[in-house]
């Protein structure tokens, strides 16, 4: 099969037959020449059918393929669906834009700020590449037990089945004290949303995933077996390590390391794996908001990060990504630590 990229538009001719379902909706990642002029490509592939994709690119491609199933690879294949709690900004929002990107079919953007929740779901749109995607807000308070039934109820019967699963949703915390006078309000808050919060979306997301059919993570390699589904709920790096007058911030994110590391050993018997991506310091919002709160803290952020910088949303996403596709059919309950390497000095 030649697939041509030109003018921002994808055409695919094939050169012999292909059987539609090796027809296939192909992401450039990366060109090289051949020697003989041609630009040839490695692929992201989703199987969607026959007709014109959009790419996002401009430029000339010409990609060959091989038609037998042994010359396909495993891929960053994300074409499922996907439901992304806390997706109105941040890290979330950066989650639901690269699902759009990598070719998901639709995905449900949840967050306790309904209007931008819907913002979110209008930009995924513009950086969608499957042909039919489709993307729906829906509100949702992670503390509250109803409010988390009542939108897993909702993805379920929008999409039928839930692929992926990312909670993105938490609080930073509010104030830098020690421990003797740290205010148990605020404490209790980070509790309630980074932990609790994280344990309903667990439990009610695990209970739909049970009932879905088994798949496999590849078609074209059933050695890496099936599943129901992926979880990824966002911890941090401080799931490791602590920080001087963080207490509640630290307690938190502990907890979430935990639950994650827990539910995954339960959801090991349905093929339902469960990650934690623990970044450091992300420029996000929630980490604007903590420094105007914290004197003194981004100087400290540019001083601990032995890469000099603060992580991107992007970069952040790009880990949730890796661990809802099948390139990590065998990862399940880890706490994958992406901090610039500020931990690597930290003793824990």
């Amino acid at each position: 099969m030649e697939v041509w990229f030109q003018d921002g538009n994808v055409e695919a001719i094939r050169r012999p037959p292909i059987p539609d379902e090796f027809v296939a909706m192909a992401i450039p990642i990366s060109t090289d020449e051949d020697g003989r002029g041609n630009q040839v490509g490695i692929l992201l592939l989703s199987i969607e059918g026959t007709g014109s994709v959009r790419s996002a690119l401009t430029g000339t491609y010409t990609i060959y393929l091989k038609t037998s199933r042994s010359s396909f690879i495993t891929t960053m294949n994300v074409n499922g669906n996907g439901l992304i709690i806390g997706g109105g900004g941040g890290i979330g929002r950066a989650c639901v834009l690269a699902f759009a990107r990598y070719g998901a079919a639709a995905v449900v953007v949840a967050d306790v700020n309904l209007d931008a929740a819907v913002q979110v779901c209008e930009d995924s749109r513009t950086h969608a590449t499957h042909p039919h995607f489709k993307a729906e807000p829906h509100a949702v308070d992670v503390t509250s037990r109803s409010s988390v039934d009542d939108l897993t109820a909702y993805a379920t019967r929008l999409l039928g089945r839930i692929d992926y699963c990312v909670n993105a949703a938490g609080l930073g915390a509010e104030t830098q004290r020690e421990v003797a006078d740290a205010d148990p309000d605020e404490f209790a808050r980070l509790l309630q949303t980074n932990v609790t919060g994280a344990f309903l979306v667990m439990k009610s997301i695990s209970a739909i995933m049970k009932t879905q059919d088994a798949r496999l993570n590849d078609t074209n390699s059933p050695a890496r077996g099936t599943t129901r589904g992926s979880i990824v709920v966002i911890g941090s790096a401080s799931s490791f390590s602590s920080g001087p007058g963080l207490m509640q911030y630290t307690t938190s994110k502990f907890g979430v390391l935990g639950l994650a590391k827990n539910s995954a050993l339960d959801n090991a018997q349905y093929g339902i794996r469960v990650n934690c991506i623990c970044p450091s310091w992300v420029n996000t919002p929630m980490v604007k908001q903590a420094v105007d709160n914290m004197p003194g803290l981004g100087e400290k952020i540019n001083s601990t990060v032995p890469l000099g910088r603060i992580a991107t949303p992007e970069e952040v996403a790009d880990a949730v990504i890796f661990m809802s596709s099948p390139l990590s059919s065998y990862v399940t309950g880890s706490g994958f630590i992406m901090d610039g390497g500020t931990t690597l000095t930290s003793h824990t």
